[in-house]
């Protein structure tokens, strides 16, 4: 745990070391940033080993939209269904251009940055 989160004597230790991380992730901290200070986003991450089928993608998106609030959603990209084989286009979610009007689809996010 980089010491800015865990005890702040080094508030430049940011650096989670994470494999996964990638070029994009400053959009999704600049974007949480946009939104007023102490506001309550929703952010939904299974981590990396659950796969949800498309009836429960489709069911958190329905949730979110009815929430109206802004959110931070983590999907992976390339997920997988249950039986292993990639995700085709019909199984993508039908509701991805108003999800992504009120909130934030991100393929990988720090969860120690966004909660802190």
């Amino acid at each position: 745990m980089p010491s800015a989160f865990l005890d702040g004597k080094d508030p430049s230790d940011k650096s989670l070391g994470d494999l996964f991380e990638n070029s994009k992730t400053s959009a999704y901290l600049e974007w949480l940033n946009s939104k007023p200070k102490e506001s309550v986003i929703i952010y939904v991450s299974f981590g990396s080993i659950s796969v949800l089928s498309k009836i429960q993608m489709e069911e958190i998106a329905k949730g979110l939209l009815n929430s109206g609030r802004p959110f931070l959603w983590v999907i992976r990209e390339n997920q997988k269904n249950r039986e292993g084989k990639e995700e085709k286009e019909e199984d993508k979610l039908s509701c991805r251009e108003e999800l992504e009007e009120l909130g934030m689809i991100v393929p990988w996010c720090s969860q120690v940055e966004v909660v802190l």
